[in-house]
């Protein structure tokens, strides 16, 4: 499975994203990203342009970015530590929006999706 250790791995992940038609050159947003796979499997595997992680904790989010350094992907992947429900994230026009697994732990699942709804509708 390697960095994908969701249910199915990298092949669901292919999968997903191949049913989702995510494109090269989109920029994206991965709510409750964690360590930021998901972020860097787009990037590698559908060329994704850019990517920003947002994810609740420091613990999540400081070996993320640790993941990045020297593996050429910091110019195009982001994190920002922040709760996914009152971040108000304003990054630019985001084409997709991702989120896996960490999503159960998200109380509030119709706030979760209207703030994904919202990022998708903003004008970036």
């Amino acid at each position: 499975m390697g960095e994908q250790i969701h249910f199915g791995g990298l092949t669901s992940s292919m999968d997903l994203a191949e049913r989702a038609g995510i494109a090269e050159g989109w920029s994206g947003v991965d709510l409750c990203c964690a360590l930021g796979a998901g972020m860097r499997f787009l990037v590698r595997f559908r060329k994704v342009a850019r990517m920003t992680g947002v994810d609740a904790t420091r613990a999540m989010v400081d070996p993320g970015v640790q993941t990045l350094c020297g593996g050429g992907l910091a110019d195009r992947i982001a994190f920002v530590e922040a709760n996914v429900l009152r971040h108000r994230f304003a990054g630019g026009k985001v084409r997709f929006r991702v989120g896996r697994d960490a999503w159960c732990y998200v109380e509030d699942k119709p706030k979760l999706i209207a703030e994904a709804a919202r990022l998708i509708n903003q004008k970036g």
